[in-house]
């Protein structure tokens, strides 16, 4: 994929930024610690020759990208410094020096440095950034994120080791960070069961970034990386970050790592308890109420209104109540459900379609525990009958529960078009996505 000129322009201002920032003397790696090539040097030479002759023929692009990767991913570094602006020029021999064939070329030289081993690439990129200033390492990340292979994550952390903590903190890096990690992510599905396995010895200041971006990332195994950070530290990021997934595809995490967070809200640190409360309702987590209602009364006013809403999302609506009152219609909601859902949960796997819909829609009018009841609607959804299945995707959208979306995008392989379009509409609905009534690009966008 060629950059697009605001995309190369977004990337330049961060650069410079942060060549700048480094210049200044403002804290961050020592600018005198990276290693620049001279503009004398025999592949700056060889990649300035090659540039000019694109930029003179511009039909000549092909032959650019062959001549580039020609010259082997041990050019990789040599390409780093062009692309970030560490070519020490000759004074002896201005002419020598290549940055004006660079102007435009940056596509020629990524598509060259994605054909080069990903491996090898990776490796040079990380040799190269021990102790380079941020405005290389931000170009590191931006090559790495468009060629690593599933080890990526390990030389993204690598590129990052020794960045202070303040310097990850501002949003010029923090957003070209994690953009690198989440396309490594998306690309490559083995990338997060990789990250998962050595979140343990990740470097506690890069886990909030590392969060982020895997949520952006919705991979098929981004909950097992986040269950794996959160085991590794309960830091804040890292539990919204997993409220987040789960509200964007229905991904949820294990019983232990539930409770984890459902304890948190009634913990000493603030920042975490906020976060908590959020996440564990967008992760329909009814057996939190309890915790939820108890932090109404906290000293917090930002953590008792987290968790005034945090109620009112898994009770399905907009509300503002005491906790007297959300205590009385807890004990309701779970009376109900002892009394009737497991009659209704039976009644909706009849063969009658009447009986079968009655139950849905007394199941739907209780949405305290929304997962349970999407799991059985969802079966609804292979029934040949269209008005059965249809009006199950319906009831679907209407619950908002994530954990339908699986059985949804298989449900747009249903041969009657009601059936499909009707599952459209809930995808739309639970994610804010919109594609075709096939499953194929659905799968895809939800990590399926």
């Amino acid at each position: 994929m060629k950059w697009t000129r605001p995309a190369v322009t977004l990337w330049i201002a961060a650069m410079v930024l942060a060549h700048d920032h480094v210049q200044a003397g403002d804290g961050g790696v020592a600018a005198e610690a990276i290693v620049r090539v001279r503009a004398d040097d025999t592949l700056v030479r060889q990649v300035s020759a090659i540039l000019e002759r694109g930029r003179t023929s511009p039909s000549a692009e092909k032959e650019v990208v062959r001549d580039l990767v020609a010259l082997g991913p041990h050019s990789t570094r040599t390409l780093l410094a062009i692309l970030s602006g560490s070519v020490e020029p000759v004074d002896t021999d201005p002419a020598s020096m290549p940055l004006g064939a660079l102007r435009g070329a940056e596509s020629s030289l990524f598509d060259a440095l994605r054909r080069f081993p990903p491996a090898a690439v990776s490796d040079e990129l990380v040799a190269a950034s021990r102790g380079a200033p941020l405005s290389v390492r931000l170009v590191a990340l931006k090559i790495l994120g468009e060629t690593a292979d599933a080890t990526g994550p390990d030389a993204w952390a690598a590129i990052l080791a020794d960045v202070p903590s303040e310097d990850l903190a501002r949003a010029f890096v923090a957003g070209p960070v994690e953009d690198c990690l989440t396309a490594i992510l998306s690309r490559h599905r083995a990338a997060a069961e990789r990250f998962a396995r050595g979140a343990k010895s990740l470097d506690p200041r890069l886990a909030p970034a590392a969060a982020r971006a895997i949520a952006k990332s919705a991979a098929p195994r981004a909950m097992d990386a986040l269950v794996a950070l959160l085991n590794a530290g309960s830091q804040p990021e890292v539990v919204a970050a997993m409220g987040e997934l789960g509200a964007a595809c229905g991904a949820r995490p294990p019983e232990w790592a539930l409770d984890r967070i459902r304890r948190a809200i009634g913990g000493n640190d603030v920042r975490l308890a906020r976060a908590a409360a959020t996440a564990i309702s967008r992760l329909g987590d009814a057996n939190a109420c309890p915790m939820l209602i108890d932090g109404l009364a906290a000293v917090d006013g930002q953590l008792a209104t987290a968790c005034n809403a945090a109620l009112a999302r898994l009770a399905g609506g907009d509300r503002a109540r005491t906790p007297d009152d959300w205590r009385a219609w807890y004990v309701e909601e779970t009376g109900w459900y002892d009394r009737h859902a497991n009659d209704l949960l039976l009644q909706i796997g009849e063969r009658d379609p009447a009986s079968a819909l009655d139950a849905v829609r007394e199941l739907c009018s209780h949405p305290l525990y929304q997962d349970r009841v999407a799991a059985a609607v969802a079966a609804l959804l292979a029934r040949p009958e269209p008005n059965v299945a249809k009006a199950a995707a319906v009831a679907l959208g209407e619950l908002g529960s994530r954990t339908a979306l699986p059985a949804l995008v298989d449900a747009l392989t249903h041969p009657a078009a009601s059936v499909r379009e009707a599952t459209r509409t809930a995808l739309r609905r639970l994610t804010g996505k919109d594609f075709p009534a096939e499953s194929a690009p659905w799968k895809v966008a939800l990590g399926l």
